[in-house]
């Protein structure tokens, strides 16, 4: 392969690593059109390109691996695969590109080619390492973030076993022992437990390789570490390897992974469903979202079936030999047992250098005699030729590290708007929070439509428009400048106008009524809503623009939607004005009118009215919906409600078992079931700040 399409597709990987925090999809499709593309281009213009493979289980692993996607899509004829389409092809799309990417490197790197292509691997390593080293030393280990383009610390490890092998490898010259010494410190200070815990296997496996060769290398290496780890710092790894129970939660979500397997155990859900599919096998709520299995091995069974694990399994299994031989390649190994805690092929930062070193093995194997190369066989440089060269690559390394440090601000890079964009507001926090999935600690800018995910401390918004917004820990919420939707936890309003809004889920609308309202509003596990009026009144709207509630101040009201079939349930006193039959709910503190017949005799009594909202019909003025009588059952004589003689349904206080809201003075008011809270807003609680045992799962 010519240096010109060598570079190409490395320049593809570096990419690929450099766009990796980015939620954008489209630096992953940049990715796959470009292999794509460059595997074509050696189809038509590379002779007998078939024949440069050899054949073996690892290749027609590698095929099953690239293929099982699209087979499954083919084979989609029922709703098990019809959970995420859209999600099938992109993941199909991504194995198919790292497949090409393996087969690529396999049949065409030489091993002058595989010399170019470890250096270049290995100097991009340094840099990235380097740069997301610094950033750790300058902001401290108490203030955890970003390691480079990866969002967490374990990819970030990952990412490292795989170069670490590489600079041990070549670190008969010094300034090589030099960079395998700082990966392995850069891997300390992580402090992913997994990723140091291989790294220090990394250097005992390659370390007793080389010892003969290459003593005094292995010497120096090990000298440099101690001096580099002791500069770091490995206190926050001994502190995470001392806590009580270090598969809190992946233990669970393993379980609810083995339960899916065990409902598809040959065809799976389809490829990059995980997230869509786990909710309804979850058996526990971390309060976060859970996007993978944390074992890749689990979710290559869970979306792709046991064959499909199976044929990654015998992809391990047969590059066992040839990395162990090669010492390079051991990386590729170490990252194979990541992903039993883990979930770094998930990853295309990594998972692209994984299959382009997957490719370089099977290269390797493929050559007649022992696959580890001599340090003779490549071609000889002038020495003081060369260590001019390595001197020059080391000063832009560290150039290209500084710029990047620079450019950050000290920070992960992350996302940053559209360009043009309108700032909406600040938040803030004394922890850490996701920006649109980026980690950040302090403060942040907002604009339209900005996600936040607040971790184990809650987090104060404040608003261009007026508005003050406190969101809860473990609480999720996009903001906008007219709006917050909330979709996990709870919230707090305060110096609220009319104009603002919250939205959660299934449509219902919460708005201030007054002036300098403020309100608690919490999601519950299931539909539920609870909105708890500190101070003000405000209205509660569904997804129609029908009011359902009005909530003053020092009340708490839970909602829940109902099915459509739902009938509308009232209680109150029944009055007529201007010819129409109006009642005062006591529960909502909305009037609706009422039509049908037995309404006259019980005009001026309290009582209980069932029936069907007529969405069609003009209510009278004031009134909130028309409701179609079915039913009324006298409360009491008149309206007051000392004189009742008969308890109103369900007021034992026992969960109702028909709308799921708590039964006591319910109300079913347009669509929306709608209960008071018993003790008001002494049961509503403050926001949640409580510390939790860590800020993320993939930490």
């Amino acid at each position: 392969m010519a240096n010109g399409s060598l570079y190409a597709l490395l320049a593809l990987g570096v990419g690929a690593t450099l766009t990796d925090f980015l939620r954008s999809p489209f630096p992953v499709w940049a990715f796959e059109f470009g292999v794509f593309a460059f595997a074509i281009f050696l189809c038509l213009s590379s002779r007998g390109f078939a024949r440069r493979v050899r054949w073996g289980p690892a290749e027609v692993a590698l095929c099953a691996i690239s293929l099982w996607g699209f087979a499954q899509i083919a084979g989609s004829t029922d709703s098990s695969y019809t959970a995420g389409p859209y999600e099938m092809w992109n993941a199909s799309l991504a194995a198919a590109a790292l497949g090409a990417t393996a087969f690529i490197f396999s049949s065409h790197v030489t091993r002058e080619g595989l010399d170019t292509v470890l250096r270049v691997f290995l100097w991009f390593a340094f840099a990235v390492s380097l740069e997301a080293l610094l950033v750790h030393l300058i902001r401290t280990s108490e203030a955890p973030g970003g390691w480079g383009p990866f969002p967490n610390r374990n990819h970030f490890a990952a990412f490292l076993e795989l170069a670490l092998p590489v600079a041990l490898w070549l670190s008969e010259k010094p300034i090589y022992a030099g960079i395998a010494a700082s990966l392995l410190a850069a891997g300390v200070a992580s402090a992913s437990r997994a990723g140091a815990t291989l790294l220090v296997l990394e250097t005992i496996v390659a370390s007793a390789l080389m010892w003969r060769a290459q003593r005094s290398a292995v010497v120096g290496f090990l000298a440099l570490s101690a001096v580099f780890i002791t500069a770091v710092g490995a206190g926050e790894l001994a502190r995470r390897v001392t806590q009580a129970d270090p598969f809190e939660y992946r233990r669970e979500i393993a379980k609810s992974t083995v339960a899916m397997i065990a409902d598809h155990p040959w065809r799976g859900f389809g490829l990059g469903t995980f997230q869509i599919v786990y909710p309804a096998y979850a058996q526990f709520d971390a309060g976060k979202i859970v996007d993978h299995a944390h074992n890749d091995w689990l979710e290559w069974a869970a979306e792709g079936g046991i064959p499909f694990a199976l044929a990654w399994l015998v992809l391990a299994v047969t590059l066992v030999r040839p990395a162990i031989r090669s010492v390079w390649g051991i990386g590729v190994l170490a990252v194979f047992l990541h992903a039993t805690v883990d979930y770094p092929f998930e990853r295309l930062g990594v998972s692209c250098w994984i299959f382009s070193l997957i490719g370089a093995l099977l290269s390797e194997r493929s050559r007649r005699g022992r696959a580890l190369i001599r340090r003779h066989e490549f071609r000889h440089h002038d020495a003081g030729a060369e260590l001019k060269f390595e001197a020059a690559k080391s000063a832009g390394a560290v150039a290209v590290a500084l710029a990047v440090l620079l450019m950050t601000g000290g920070r992960p890079a992350v996302a940053g708007p559209v360009s043009g964009a309108a700032e909406i507001g600040t938040v803030t926090t004394p922890g850490t929070m996701q920006i649109d999935r980026s980690l950040v600690r302090g403060n942040a800018t907002l604009f339209e439509g900005t996600t936040i995910e607040t971790n184990r401390s809650a987090s104060s918004i404040q608003l261009s428009r007026g508005a003050q917004v406190s969101l809860g820990a473990f609480s999720r919420a996009r903001v906008f400048a007219d709006r917050v939707m909330l979709e996990k936890g709870d919230i707090r309003f305060s110096h609220s106008d009319s104009a603002f809004r919250l939205e959660v889920p299934d449509g219902l609308v919460i708005r201030p009524e007054t002036a300098e309202a403020s309100a608690q509003v919490t999601l519950g596990n299931g539909a539920e809503v609870t909105v708890a009026a500190l101070a003000g009144s405000w209205d509660a709207w569904n997804r129609r623009g029908v009011l359902v509630a009005k909530v003053a101040a020092g009340r708490v009201l839970e909602f829940e939607p109902q099915a459509s079939s739902t009938p509308s349930r009232v209680t109150g006193c029944l009055t007529k004005r201007s010819g129409h039959f109006l009642l005062t709910d006591e529960t909502t503190n909305v009037m609706v009118e009422v039509t049908g017949e037995g309404l006259q005799k019980e005009q001026g009594n309290r009582v209980e009215i069932t029936g069907a909202q007529d969405p069609a019909a003009t209510p009278a003025p004031d009134a909130s919906e028309l409701i179609r009588v079915t039913g009324v059952k006298r409360i009491s004589k008149g309206c007051e409600k000392g004189k009742q003689s008969a308890a109103p349904a369900g007021a034992s206080g026992e969960r109702g078992t028909g709308s799921g809201v708590s039964a006591k003075t319910i109300a079913i008011v347009a669509g929306v079931a709608v209960a008071a809270v018993v003790g008001g807003l002494a049961a509503a609680g403050k926001l949640k700040s409580d510390p939790a045992p860590q800020d993320s799962l993939s930490k």
